[in-house]
């Protein structure tokens, strides 16, 4: 009666665990891929093959396509228009650089101006209308930076009156033998 074994302990084999684990996993994965769609846009460049040589087209500018203006094996000359490009891109870019531009300007005058230390000022139609919240953003900080440098010369102008009446009242001392003298 010395069985160690007892009969309720199955013995099976790790490699079993392991490759029906993958089975569950694998098989479905697969299947799924089998029946599953997956859409993907993709940009790339291209080339036009002529009927005697090859030619690149290139834009000056990148984009999506909207409109196709030619099919396959026509004719084309020298300023064709071969494709129309999306424009929301395109008006999107230039939005952003309009924008960039117009920042730049009204921070460049603001900037100026406090290294010369006069007042901020913006003529009429510095830029365009629709961006002239740099302007009040710039004339805004203009003021927040003059008010910090009025707080701060304040600060220092105080500072400095205490320094000084300190070193009058230490010079005093100092004549009177008050300072420096050690007592027995």
């Amino acid at each position: 009666m010395n069985d160690t074994r007892l009969p309720y302990i199955l013995r099976i084999n790790p490699l079993f665990i392991i490759f029906g684990a993958l089975f569950v996993v694998i098989i479905p994965l697969l299947i799924w891929a089998n029946f599953a769609e997956i859409e993907q846009k993709s940009t790339t460049r291209g080339i036009v093959i002529a009927a005697d040589k090859t030619q690149k087209i290139q834009a000056p500018i990148d984009g999506v396509v909207d409109v196709i203006m030619v099919k396959e094996g026509v004719k084309v000359k020298k300023g064709d228009i071969l494709v129309v490009l999306e424009k929301e891109q395109n008006q999107a870019s230039l939005d952003a650089a309009a924008s960039k531009v117009a920042s730049l300007k009204a921070k460049l005058r603001r900037l100026k101006t406090e290294v010369r230390g006069d007042e901020l000022t913006y003529p009429a139609n510095f830029i365009q209308s629709n961006y002239q919240e740099f302007i009040v953003t710039q004339k805004n900080l203009f003021l927040l930076r003059k008010k910090s440098l009025e707080d701060e010369t304040l600060s220092l102008v105080s500072a400095l009156t205490l320094k000084e009446e300190e070193l009058v009242s230490n010079q005093k001392l100092v004549e009177s033998g008050d300072i420096g003298r050690i007592k027995p």
